[in-house]
């Protein structure tokens, strides 16, 4: 494994004047321009919403106030500039990625896309022991240890002497017990792909992992982690999120997520990198697709057309 680059408490902003931006993750909508203020709703990602006023790091759209650093305000060509001016990374615009693939639910309470015509895949980190919905709502969830496998129902309508094959896209409610907790997930059917939802219970051994990552000095502890991810060895009170998803597409190079390491403070984000043409690495080349990155860890620092690398990337968790 080659150099990490410790970026502190780095976070990636733009003052760019724009009339829209784009909604990266599931983002909290607030009544007011601070984390304590009353939830309004939850913007899924990939929404677009209209910029009304911005103040201190806060956007306000028509439903209330966001967090600025979630919602992308640059335009593709701004977004290619500034990606030239660190490195040789240009997006690939004829492969975009489902922004929707993997859903990571911690509230109670949430609303939740899925796919109106595949099967989705519900996943607790343990066996899930209990859950319960309307089976009347043309919906068929089915039990496989740790997974919940939800297919909408389709329906007969008959007009006539035609007959045809419908799916309602009216919401259900699915109760699931998961570690513990109670979760109630509204699914929300949507013309998108497959979807993973992750439950992730907010107080599954967080004690433990503060335990862990305040036993040292904060560089030791960086190493630590980058080190234990890097040889997949468990971390205490970590929890992992296999995923396997694509997540970026460039000229260059393909950048995949393999797997999270969800923790009290940190989170580690193990990402493939596939070589498209040759490139050389550096950790600053993947800073603008990346979410307040602590530290970053590449295992190449050159990439020829096939080749892999891996690179780790650790973030401090926040509420947003």
């Amino acid at each position: 494994m080659k150099k990490i680059l410790l970026l502190g408490l780095l976070s990636i902003s733009t003052v760019a004047v724009a009339k829209e931006c784009l909604i990266e993750t599931h983002l909290k909508i607030r009544q007011k321009p601070s984390l304590s203020a009353k939830i309004l709703g939850i913007y899924e990602p990939g929404e677009v919403v209209s910029i009304k006023k911005q103040k201190n790091g806060w956007i306000k759209t028509e439903k209330g106030w966001i967090r600025a650093k979630y919602c992308s305000i640059l335009k593709d060509e701004e977004i290619v500039k500034k990606a030239k001016s660190l490195g040789k990374l240009t997006p690939d615009k004829e492969k975009p990625v489902n922004p929707y693939e993997l859903v990571i639910v911690q509230d109670f309470f949430s609303f939740v896309p899925i796919s109106i015509t595949d099967v989705n895949r519900i996943s607790c980190p343990s066996e899930i022991k209990w859950y319960t919905y309307s089976k009347e709502k043309e919906i068929q969830i089915t039990k496989a240890d740790k997974n919940l496998l939800v297919k909408i129902l389709p329906k007969l309508i008959t007009k006539g002497n035609q007959q045809q094959i419908k799916r309602e896209n009216f919401p259900r409610e699915l109760l699931v017990e998961c570690e513990g907790q109670i979760f109630t997930v509204i699914l929300i059917p949507k013309k998108i792909p497959t979807q993973t939802v992750i439950l992730k219970p907010k107080f599954s051994d967080k004690k433990k992992a503060l335990k862990f990552e305040t036993s040292n000095p904060y560089e030791t502890i960086i190493k630590q982690l980058i080190k234990k991810a890097y040889r997949g060895e468990p971390i205490d009170g970590y929890s992992i999120r296999e995923v396997h998803k694509p997540y970026k597409r460039f000229k260059q190079l393909n950048m995949d997520i393999e797997r999270v390491y969800i923790g009290a403070v940190y989170k580690i984000t193990e990402y493939s990198l596939t070589g498209k043409q040759s490139i050389d690495l550096t950790e600053k080349l993947f800073i603008p697709y990346l979410n307040n990155p602590v530290a970053i860890s590449l295992t190449k620092l050159h990439l020829n057309p096939g080749e892999k690398a891996r690179m780790f990337v650790i973030e401090k968790q926040e509420d947003n």
